[in-house]
């Protein structure tokens, strides 16, 4: 390890809520796992029970790893942060009339956390 790092992450109810999906998501999938092996020994051809229960565990798996990608979004301090109004060019103004100039890749992580969100849906 390196001495006098400075290295500090801090847990929001945010990323601990995430973490929380996250492990329950990484239990269906094991789950599924099991009773996928379970069914492929009892009987190997391959039918509509088995096609649902791999169709699961791929959103169990899609959940996990987009899960683990906003994590990993919110834990790099990200200034720009994700919200459901478009992002514009332009600085926005509070109440205070203070302008906070938008960060120049805010479209960038409106798109990726759409995506991380909606992706599993589709």
């Amino acid at each position: 390890m390196l001495e006098g790092s400075d290295l500090t992450i801090t847990l929001d109810l945010f990323v601990v809520s995430l973490l929380l999906a996250s492990l329950l998501f990484l239990f269906c999938l094991v789950l599924a796992k099991r009773k996928y092996s379970f069914l492929k020994r009892v009987n190997p051809k391959f039918d509509l029970k088995k096609l649902l229960i791999l169709s699961a565990a791929t959103v169990c798996f899609l959940r996990v790893m987009s899960f683990i990608g906003v994590i990993a979004m919110d834990l790099a301090n990200v200034r720009a942060h994700y919200s459901l109004k478009p992002a514009s060019s332009h600085a926005e103004r509070d109440t205070a009339n203070n302008v906070h100039p938008i960060e120049k890749n805010q479209a960038f992580y409106d798109s990726s956390m759409t995506v991380l969100f909606d992706l599993p849906n589709a």
